[in-house]
Parts: structure tokens; C-alpha cells; sequence
């Protein structure tokens, strides 16, 4: 999947303790743990698209600021240091994409997952 991709499941989820003060491994750890969550909420969700869209769109609105300070900074990080930070969680994102996969494989098309989407540039 796209780090597009991952950025968008990551953050849409809760974000204890973020502070703009994280180094940027720090702030990639959250995203990932924050990846590995989304992928469980989207899992528990599958079979109901609805409220995976309303649950998705209520953290997007609870974690604005954390969703443009992940966007600003991941726009400043070199292509090295985001070569380094990709490969350091490479397997747990792949493994929490594919957990994630049926479901938003089923509901993507669903108007409230689709608009949560949207908003996130995907």
C-alpha cells in the first residue's frame, strides 16, 4: 500500500502524548502503532460499513491537528531519513495493511468510508 495510504489509516486514530516536540522516530512509532490500531478498527468494522465510516470520521475530526502536523512533517523529512523510518517499520505496516485489506476492500465504495478517505487524499 501507498505511505499515502498509511499515513491516511494512522491518522485518523487517537494520539496520546503526541507533542510537535517528537523527533521524527518518535512520531513515526505513534503513526505505526497508530497504523496497527486502525487496521483493528477497520477489521471489527468489516462487516458494517456504516459504522466504520462514522467511527473513522469521528476520529479524523478529534485528531486534526495531529493529521496536519504528520502531513507537514512527512512533507519536510528527507529521502533518506524516510527510507530509514520505512524500512525500521516496513513488516508491521505490512502486516496491519493486510489486516485492514478485506475490510476497506468492502467498504471503500460506502459513502461514509469513501468521504473519510477523501478527506485524507486518498
Amino acid at each position: 500500500m501507498k505511505r499515502a495510504s498509511i499515513l491516511a489509516v494512522a491518522a485518523v486514530l487517537a494520539v496520546p502524548g503526541h507533542s510537535r516536540a517528537d523527533t521524527n522516530d518518535q512520531l513515526a512509532a505513534k503513526v505505526i502503532a497508530l497504523v496497527e490500531v486502525g487496521a483493528s478498527v477497520v477489521e471489527a468494522n468489516r462487516n458494517d460499513c456504516n459504522a466504520m465510516g462514522d467511527t473513522l470520521s469521528r476520529m479524523v475530526a478529534d485528531n486534526a491537528a495531529f493529521i496536519d502536523d504528520v502531513r507537514a512533517r512527512s512533507e519536510k523529512i528527507t529521502p533518506s531519513e524516510m527510507r530509514t523510518l520505512t524500512a525500521r517499520y516496513q513488516s508491521r505496516v505490512e502486516a496491519a495493511m493486510a489486516k485492514a485489506k478485506p475490510g476497506l476492500d468492502r467498504c471503500k465504495s460506502n459513502a461514509k468510508v469513501a468521504a473519510v478517505l477523501r478527506k485524507l487524499g486518498q
